[in-house]
């Protein structure tokens, strides 16, 4: 998924459509991405079995509100049998910043896989969020500190309440290049695939860069566990092309 105070790729280069007068903000902005990657990575964990995936989405933001709907989607492959080759996300919030500007979001989102093998466990889950995250403008390479923190009481694959505390780096290095780094916990209670439970640290690292309208992004990405977020699936370099429109 997409949208996050945090951790974007895929949308980060966006136009919008106003419905406004010339003069003023657009009350109505209808942004929308696509996405080519060598690797779809969630929470550390390839979700297309380290093959590549074509993701894209698009968002409506009511901007004197701050409130968004959207819909992001990728293909996926979780290396099971089962005929589920899609990943849709549906979500929506508010969000704003307050007077010192500290940015802030909350929200939901809905994670569907269409054509599942009814013999799995449910892979769809409602998961809702909240975040801050902070740029030091005038500073240094401008850095922006974010945090975030995601829970479901119904995780995929039937598996109880999971929470995922993130937090990033990002920092604007010469030439218009980005660096960025990013951690984060996933900790799931279990119930009926995993009933013992699992958790895992995750960490990566990326440089990004506008190229002609498209933004470029290689990253680097690694877990803490083998066990519970293997190094086949966990530990890869990520490269990812992406336009928004």
């Amino acid at each position: 998924m997409k949208r996050s105070l945090l951790y974007m790729v895929g949308c980060a280069f966006a136009s919008t459509l106003p419905i406004a007068h010339a003069d003023t903000q657009p009350v109505h902005e209808f942004t929308g991405n696509a996405a080519i990657t060598s690797d779809y990575l969630f929470r550390g964990y390839s979700q297309t079995n380290e093959s590549p995936a074509i993701q894209g989405g698009f968002d409506y933001e009511h901007t004197p509100s701050g409130f968004y709907l959207g819909i992001w989607a990728s293909n996926i492959d979780f290396d099971v049998d089962d005929d589920s080759a899609i990943e849709m996300d549906f979500y929506g919030g508010i969000s704003g910043a307050f007077a010192n500007g500290v940015s802030w979001d909350v929200g939901g989102i809905y994670y569907y896989y269409p054509n599942q093998n009814d013999n799995f466990a449910d892979y769809d889950c409602l998961e809702f969020y909240g975040g801050l995250d902070y740029t030091f403008e005038n500073s240094v390479l401008e850095p922006t500190v974010g945090v975030k923190l995601s829970y479901s009481s119904d995780y995929f694959n039937e598996d109880g309440d999971a929470f995922y505390p993130e937090a990033s780096l990002d920092l604007a290095l010469p030439q218009e290049i980005g660096l960025g780094f990013h951690v984060g916990r996933v900790d799931v209670d279990g119930d009926k695939t995993n009933p013992a439970g699992y958790d895992y640290t995750h960490w990566s690292a990326a440089l990004s860069k506008e190229v002609a309208g498209f933004g470029l992004s290689l990253s680097y990405n690694d877990a803490n566990d083998d066990n519970a977020c293997p190094d086949d699936l966990c530990e890869a370099v990520v490269f990812s092309v992406s336009r928004g429109f």
